[in-house]
């Protein structure tokens, strides 16, 4: 495996203590998850998978005549939980690769880049789709579900912006030519306008609520994070010109459907708080270590009182509740200390960094984080973490600003007169 060999020789970086000890007790949790235990102590610790394992083993005792369940594990459906242990695991190490190896702004810029064209691109085929459909067909782009694709361009849009917000810093403190400030600046900028009222239109019509609102408190947040700048007025008017823009296409097209879809918030409120309901049910009787991971849609089953469907809910609707069934308590606790721990050195850096000394790092720290929190926002309404390539993406943002904090946390910040144009 490449990610051990590179960390046995080194040149993976070490980090204190205190970042890793919440994913060491996570996985701690999660192997607990799988180990077998002996009945009497599964009745201590969660009784009532003892109870679900004990009616398992009568079954087949009953069935076969065979005692075949001598030992039980917390998950309630271990096979499922090794497979989702693996992808978790694939998440983790994407974003330790990518937190150390791209580092130089050539780097960031480059896989940046390509991030926000494939956005672009998504953002391309949504809006296409819903012209060619009369607005009958949300936005959904490559996507089947409008709404993780409508999640993937909210994380996107801060971080264009943030690139935005630099290009712009750049090229007020350097010295030019008004004719070549006008040609280089104008150009860049405008380019990169374009791009982020592409995907802000093609989100509207993505139809997708909980992306909308996420979005815009991302890009809220954006501007009070970049304001401590100076540079206040400048990035309002970025943002004032991206929203406008935005609405009068959106208008001039036709935002009926967007309407018609917002007006029956009602209805689908009713439902998710439904299952919801059911949901905390389970985290009351399977409280400490949950139901094992890649568990919900199984346990659901068991619980389902308050839905009507005919069908099975694979998904709890909000990404928060159905961690808390399948990690438990404990295991919850531990993803929330580790994202607690990022997020506030990179609140303390954006708070303290000179902004002058690396005006890159600093704006792309800033867009790549809120792009990061536009999707823990929308997990609260929805579920893009159960969505690999969307889980993926955030991975790839998240490593991406730890890479960016490690370079500010560092004294060898470089001056923005030493990055040369790309």
């Amino acid at each position: 495996c490449w990610l051990a060999r590179t960390i046995m020789k080194g040149e993976i970086r070490a980090e204190t203590p205190g970042f890793y000890l919440p994913l060491a007790a996570l996985a701690l949790i999660l192997i607990l998850q799988l180990v077998p235990l002996p009945v009497f102590v599964m009745k201590i610790i969660s009784p009532h998978t003892a109870e679900l394992w004990q009616n398992a083993a009568e079954s087949v005792r009953y069935i076969w005549d065979n005692e075949l369940l001598r030992s039980y594990t917390l998950s309630i459906n271990p096979y499922v939980s090794k497979q989702k242990i693996l992808l978790y695991l694939s998440y983790l190490s994407f974003f330790i690769v990518v937190s150390n190896t791209v580092r130089t702004r050539k780097q960031i810029k480059k896989y940046l880049f390509f991030l926000i064209g494939l956005a672009a691109l998504e953002a391309v085929i949504g809006i296409a789709q819903y012209l060619l459909n009369a607005g009958t067909i949300p936005a959904s782009g490559t996507y089947v579900n409008k709404n993780h694709f409508a999640g993937l361009l909210a994380m996107i849009i801060p971080a264009a912006l943030g690139y935005l917000f630099y290009l712009e810093s750049k090229a007020t403190s350097e010295t030019k030519r008004w004719e070549t400030l006008l040609r280089h600046k104008f150009s860049d900028q405008l380019m990169v306008l374009v791009i982020v009222c592409i995907m802000g239109l093609s989100m509207i019509f993505s139809q997708s609520r909980g992306a909308i609102a996420s979005s815009v408190i991302s890009i809220s947040l954006l501007y009070l994070l970049s304001s401590r700048t100076g540079r206040v007025k400048l990035n309002a008017w970025f943002i004032r010109i991206f929203l406008a823009i935005v609405v009068i296409y959106a208008l001039w097209i036709g935002l009926n459907p967007v309407i018609d879809r917002f007006s029956r918030s009602a209805e689908e409120i009713t439902l998710r708080t439904s299952i919801w309901k059911d949901t905390v049910n389970i985290i009351k009787d399977y409280p400490v270590f949950g139901t094992g991971l890649g568990t919900y849609s199984l346990s659901y089953t068991m619980y389902k009182v308050n839905v009507n469907w005919p069908t099975v809910i694979q998904h709890a609707h909000n990404d928060y509740l159905q961690m808390l069934v399948e990690f438990g308590i404990a295991g919850f606790i531990a993803v929330v200390w580790w994202l607690v721990t990022i997020y506030m050195r990179a609140y303390r850096i954006i708070k303290t960094f000179d902004s002058k000394l690396d005006r890159f790092r600093y704006y792309m720290l800033a867009g790549v984080i809120c792009g990061t929190v536009s999707m823990l926002i929308h997990a609260s309404i929805e579920f893009p973490f159960q969505i690999p390539s969307n889980a993926y993406y955030f991975a790839f943002l998240l490593g991406i600003s730890k890479s960016i904090m490690d370079r500010m946390s560092s004294t060898q910040a470089i001056p923005d007169s030493g990055d040369r144009k790309l």
